[in-house]
């Protein structure tokens, strides 16, 4: 697990192009929280998740705040959707830092790129939605010192009707190389690659979030402390997107206000 100060430039359907400054944690499995808010402009964004679920906070100049929150099982069930294209996967965003295991059941193809001194490992899976994927990790093929990335992209294109569509890029520019102590199998003292500079993008929602991660740490604050959703933030109390629906806008969801309060919403049948 790790933690890490965090410079955040966004650009995205909901959140005008701003600068934000933070903190960034994230742990296995499923344990992520970052927060963030704008030096010049009253902008902020609070993203969290532990194993049972995930919420985000959006608070943005001119705009009413969103609070929502959902389950993983009812989001890739597809019973929960983030409302103006807001894309959240904690499980992607693990990968891009480098911090997810490879499942030994799937079935891995490599493909060599010698022009692009890369080696590229592949593996078609299933979401739990029933959609069929393509899941891409981009490795360079010679030795990396400094800040360069040994591992240098993680993609995910998706399965349609005229070919396979690329759905999430996430592209490591720099690395910063961290002391893990000792490896409890080995014995041995482990050092690992954590992103200092990474681009996360969902070319479809045309959403791009470009981290800028400084003085990398382990994590020393309690788990259930660091990674609990939070009662209220700003006044606004979440909102489950599974019970809710949006009528089309983040401010849709919420007016800093409790569900019941909120007549542009009506609650499932």
């Amino acid at each position: 697990s790790a933690r890490s100060t965090a410079a955040a430039s966004a650009s995205s359907l909901t959140l005008p192009p701003a600068k934000l400054d933070g903190e960034l944690s994230a742990a296995q499995p499923r344990y992520f929280r970052m927060v963030s808010s704008g030096r010049v402009v009253s902008s902020k964004l609070l993203m969290g998740s532990n194993p049972q679920e995930f919420w985000v906070y959006l608070a943005a100049p001119g705009d009413d705040p969103m609070y929502v929150y959902a389950s993983h099982a009812d989001f890739e069930r597809r019973k929960a959707r983030m409302p103006g294209g807001i894309p959240f996967e904690p499980d992607w965003v693990l990968q891009a830092l480098g911090m997810s295991t490879y499942d030994s059941t799937k079935n891995y193809e490599v493909e060599i790129h010698e022009k692009n001194r890369a080696y590229y490992l592949k593996y078609e899976d299933t979401t739990p939605a029933g959609q069929k994927v393509m899941r891409v990790t981009e490795f360079a093929a010679d030795a990396t010192e400094g800040n360069q990335p040994q591992v240098r992209r993680h993609m995910i294109l998706a399965q349609t009707k005229t070919g396979w569509q690329t759905n999430m890029i996430a592209e490591i520019h720099k690395v910063s190389v961290v002391d893990a102590g000792n490896d409890a199998q080995t014995g041995q003292r482990a050092y690992v690659q954590v992103p200092t500079d990474v681009t996360l993008e969902w070319p479809q929602q045309k959403v791009k979030l470009a981290l800028s991660l400084g003085k990398p740490q382990l994590n020393t604050r309690e788990e259930a402390v660091l990674f609990s959703k939070p009662a209220k933030i700003d006044n606004a109390s979440p909102v489950n997107l599974a019970d809710y629906r949006s009528n089309g806008s983040p401010s849709g969801l919420i007016r800093g206000a409790t569900p019941g309060d909120l007549p542009v919403e009506r609650k499932r049948k």
